[in-house]
């Protein structure tokens, strides 16, 4: 405690106190100012963060997944943002990841292993992209078969190219329809797999807010799909 000796040293005293405690609280104010930047600055622009583990990026406009993105993500919806193409790092540093929706993008091929990364992935919506069905992509529906990630969405996930596989649907291709070399082996076209997923993955009613401002997210996620598979399940 600092005292001075001189007559007014009482009153000194006191308005160095005063400031003192208007520093403090300054600090305290920009140590506020800067954990919140950082909470901020984990959820990439044009994406809601509400939940921490479920994030939202509806009509993003971007032609890449966005980086960034806390590594305890287990939902990532990036439907409806322009994505044209995805690359080995575009879910690099996501190990949690179980739910991932691509929909209504434009996306035209998937490289093969880009969702090694994603070893506790469970399920994938890449409903609305105009896949272009030749054999670069055809190891995507011999992996869909073969793991125990589920396709959701199958009967939206159609081939837009090349014209002889307009239209078909990307699961019920066989290795020979992606204009691949011939073998003796094929791959019969199987039912996609429906799974019940946690209740914790899926965003609550007052995370997605008011529907018309997203511009119908229940139709791009395709609640209605899901409510059947859950019924048949």
């Amino acid at each position: 405690t600092l005292r001075l000796s001189h007559p007014s040293g009482d009153l000194a005293w006191v308005s160095l106190s005063r400031r003192a405690d208007t520093m403090n609280q300054l600090v305290l104010c920009m140590l506020l100012l800067l954990a919140l930047g950082e909470l901020a600055g984990a959820c990439p622009a044009g994406c809601q963060c509400q939940d921490p583990k479920t994030i939202l990026c509806a009509a993003r406009r971007g032609q890449t997944v966005p980086q960034g993105l806390p590594p305890n993500t287990l939902s990532l919806y990036v439907f409806e943002n322009g994505i044209t193409m995805l690359s080995e790092d575009s879910f690099a540093g996501l190990p949690a990841l179980q739910l991932l929706d691509l929909s209504q993008n434009k996306i035209t091929s998937i490289q093969k292993n880009i969702f090694q990364p994603l070893t506790e992935l469970r399920a994938v919506t890449a409903a609305g992209n105009p896949f272009n069905c030749i054999c670069q992509m055809s190891w995507l529906v011999q992996w869909v078969n073969a793991s125990s990630v589920v396709l959701r969405r199958p009967e939206e996930t159609r081939c837009h190219f090349p014209p002889k596989n307009s239209g078909k649907l990307l699961h019920h291709l066989q290795y020979a329809d992606f204009g691949c070399p011939t073998t003796t082996t094929t791959t019969p076209p199987t039912t996609p797999r429906t799974a019940t997923l946690p209740p914790a993955l899926l965003p609550t009613s007052s995370f997605w807010g008011d529907s018309a401002e997203l511009g119908g997210v229940g139709k791009w996620l395709g609640w209605g799909h899901m409510g059947k598979g859950l019924e048949q399940a």
